[in-house]
């Protein structure tokens, strides 16, 4: 099963316009994306330089984020968007797993980290 995954990289040489060529080539909004990460760099305090949003099976997502910390050794927080409600022991790998559809991206990541 594929899944929609944000990942959100700090302190790593990533050209913004990279990022913005993903998204665009992925089909999301790129207005409703950065909304939802200048919501999550308000309240979390961090700047973000790249943000990565694609769908993956859940071994590619682990073995992405896992070969991004250790090229790096940098800061990286790994959200995981499901469809479906997962328990986090079976996304080890991530920092946050969160159930929602894919047009309720930015309420449900302004919700998440707002403490709604």
């Amino acid at each position: 099963m594929r899944r929609l995954h944000i990942l959100l990289i700090t302190n790593l040489e990533c050209e913004t316009e990279i990022a913005q060529h993903l998204l665009k080539a992925m089909g999301h909004d790129l207005d409703e994306v950065y909304d939802a990460i200048w919501a999550i760099e308000k309240i979390s305090h961090k700047t973000f330089d790249a943000i990565i949003v694609a769908e993956f099976s859940v071994e590619e997502a682990e073995l992405i984020v896992c070969d991004i910390r250790m090229q790096t050794q940098q800061n990286m927080y790994s959200i995981i968007l499901n469809k479906e409600a997962q328990h986090k022991e079976h996304n080890d790998y991530a920092d946050e797993v969160i159930p929602l559809t894919r047009p309720a991206l930015r309420d449900a990541l302004a919700r998440k980290f707002s403490g709604v």
